[in-house]
């Protein structure tokens, strides 16, 4: 099942798609905790946190943290290659 993350988020912002794990993770990336923390205080290996964020860069199409992160935030260039980023 997928959420779609709209915190702080205009109606011309595009959303991204998350799990409900994935959310979880990427709010904690959003606040600067490392692979390790995010881990620690979810409960889940460091091998665990990197593949939900692997996941969340398939899901929403782009290759980087950086790239979802500009997503979410809406500020991707209009010219970008990929549409759905």
């Amino acid at each position: 099942m997928l959420c779609l993350l709209d915190t702080e988020m205009s109606a011309e912002t595009p959303m991204i798609r998350l799990t409900p794990r994935g959310k979880e993770v990427f709010q904690l990336i959003m606040k600067g905790l490392t692979i390790r923390q995010i881990g620690e205080l979810l409960g889940i290996s460091y091998s665990g946190v990197l593949r939900q964020r692997e996941k969340m860069l398939l899901q929403n199409n782009c290759t980087s943290m950086l790239e979802l992160l500009a997503k979410y935030r809406g500020k991707l260039d209009a010219g970008t290659n990929d549409p759905s980023c």
